[in-house]
């Protein structure tokens, strides 16, 4: 069950706009709490109350791993084309204070955890219709998190000549949020935003970019991108796109369901907000 937390300010700006909220996802848990609130309200029996909650709790899920996804994206896309030039020292501390906010205040994480737990000690029903699918949801979403039996050591940060460690592998299994992947590089990633200034450096900062995007191919500058895509290899994609797109197909067909047995019940449209 998601609960309401005062709605943040912006503490660092980009262009006037806030790149990533100091509390990162606090406005999506007070989204879904003031949601519950209401489908508990259209509730006319227990029996839809139950609905209403679990409805809330996959919802919640689904719209984390699609912030995720999007944090992913305002982060570390920009910095696939990094140029050097382009980068003012404030713009670039101002990214440094995103990423931070990224890695270590990230409160939705935490929230994905408790509603899994929640879910998972919900007693089940005899011939629930909703019931495979809050579980291939459960699953796919589970997919993308660190479990601590499955990820042993810290990944190694590829440097000049050596070799990339497998992001995608390090960002993609369960119950531990995006800062067990990424910490591991944070500062020396912090470091080349502030002091790439050469050809060298700026390469080295957009391949680790890349390779936290799954992304194939040399990497280009930002002009060489734009000419020559199919050289460069697969568009960015964070690691929790897949797991992203797979449980918003899932949490679809779970709201037709539930909405057939109680018509009354909201669409948490704040999961695609």
């Amino acid at each position: 069950m998601v609960e309401a937390v005062p709605w943040p300010r912006c503490r660092s700006t980009v262009e006037g706009g806030c790149l990533i909220e100091p509390v990162a996802g606090a406005s999506l848990i007070a989204q879904a709490s003031a949601w519950v609130r209401d489908a508990i309200q259209a509730a006319s029996n227990k029996a839809q109350q139950r609905r209403a909650n679990l409805l809330g709790d996959v919802a919640f899920l689904v719209a984390a791993l699609r912030d995720l996804d999007r944090r992913f994206h305002r982060i570390f896309v920009p910095l696939v084309y990094f140029e050097p030039d382009s980068w003012s020292s404030e713009k670039r501390q101002q990214w440094v204070d995103d990423l931070t906010s990224f890695v270590f205040e990230d409160r939705v994480m935490s929230r994905v955890n408790a509603t899994l737990s929640s879910l998972a000690s919900r007693p089940g029903e005899a011939r629930d219709p909703v019931q495979g699918l809050v579980d291939e949801l459960i699953t796919t979403v589970q997919s993308v998190l660190l479990q601590e039996d499955e990820h042993h050591g810290t990944p190694t940060v590829e440097r000049p000549g050596g070799e990339r460690p497998d992001w995608v592998a390090a960002l993609s299994s369960r119950y531990r949020g995006p800062d067990a992947g990424v910490a591991p590089i944070y500062q020396p990633l912090s470091h080349a935003i502030l002091t790439a200034s050469d050809e060298g450096s700026a390469r080295w900062l957009r391949s680790l970019a890349r390779n936290v995007m799954g992304m194939t191919g040399e990497p280009l500058s930002l002009l060489d991108e734009r000419d020559h895509q199919s050289m460069a290899g697969s568009l960015p994609r964070s690691p929790v796109k897949p797991a992203a797109d797979q449980s918003t197909v899932l949490l679809g067909a779970i709201i037709a369901a539930v909405q057939e047995e109680f018509p009354a019940v909201p669409t948490p449209d704040w999961v695609w907000a």
